[in-house]
């Protein structure tokens, strides 16, 4: 394994023993954990692109959702920088993938993906 990936790893294990003590309080901040309407389209596109490993197409309709313009959630983007960190990841773009993930993981949004079964919140992916 990398070192890269290494520390990709080791940024991901901090996040997790980071956020536990505080999922209640962020969960709270987030919101609702559900896609904002606007939003949609373009993510279902991502997600369908992210099913096919079209990871530059991925990061296009990431793009597209980035750019419209509404006032986005914490959830929108926690699924955004999530997104683009997976994206860049799997083309091998560390440096640009590193600062999404980190990104997605101090967003209080993390919570509501990472829920263990029967918390009070859980994730909802965009409608397809």
């Amino acid at each position: 394994m990398s070192n890269r990936l290494n520390l990709v790893s080791a940024v991901a294990l901090a996040g997790l023993f980071g956020f536990a003590p505080v999922a209640s309080a962020q969960t709270e901040a987030c919101g609702p954990a559900k896609i904002t309407k606007k939003l949609e389209k373009p993510m279902n596109a991502a997600l369908k692109a992210r099913e096919a490993k079209d990871w530059a197409g991925m990061l296009t309709h990431i793009g597209e959702a980035a750019a419209v313009p509404v006032e986005k959630t914490e959830y929108d983007k926690f699924w955004i920088n999530e997104l683009t960190g997976i994206a860049h990841t799997n083309l091998k773009q560390y440096p640009q993938g590193l600062p999404a993930l980190d990104a997605a993981m101090n967003s209080p949004a993390w919570w509501t993906w990472t829920s263990p079964p029967g918390a009070s919140c859980s994730c909802s992916w965009p409608t397809r």
